[in-house]
């Protein structure tokens, strides 16, 4: 005969669940930073074709040339490097935020020293001052940082 009394254990695990806040960030942040790391990383590999590119749209539309012009001789004075290494920032905000929804706390110091990388460093190697887009990028990444601070106790 077939033992039918089954007995419901309603916490089998008992590590900590993830909050969901802390998976709405982790979403948010993976959107985020893996567009951008996609989008440093293909500048970087796709370097010496972008100006054409922006030049064949600056032609198709006639109308906002000088708004191209702008963004090419933007993206050929900067640096091939400065989109690597960009790239590698982004791809380390992915990883420690991935840490992070595992709830070990090594991957919010890593989110957190990629988010000051991301702020300050490609400015400093392309030398170039800081405007407004580092100012509001400064807040995001504050925001973002304080946010999964929130989450930090309940992390391994």
């Amino acid at each position: 005969m077939e033992n039918t009394d089954y007995q419901t254990v309603t916490d089998f695990n008992n590590e900590a669940k993830r909050p969901s806040g802390l998976i709405a960030l982790c979403i948010l942040t993976f959107l985020g930073s893996g567009f951008m790391f996609l989008s440093q990383f293909f500048s970087f590999v796709l370097y010496h074709e972008i100006p054409d590119y922006l030049e064949m749209a600056a032609a198709m539309n006639g109308g906002t040339a000088e708004v191209y012009q702008s963004s090419i001789d933007m993206f050929v004075n900067t640096p091939r490097y400065v989109f690597l290494v960009s790239a590698l920032i982004y791809l380390c905000s992915v990883s420690g935020a991935a840490i992070m929804l595992a709830m070990r706390k090594i991957g919010f110091h890593i989110y957190a020293i990629a988010q000051i990388l991301v702020v300050f460093l490609p400015p400093l190697l392309h030398k170039t001052p800081f405007g407004l887009g580092n100012i509001v990028l400064g807040f995001l990444a504050l925001a973002f940082v304080a946010l999964y601070s929130l989450f930090y106790k309940k992390m391994k």
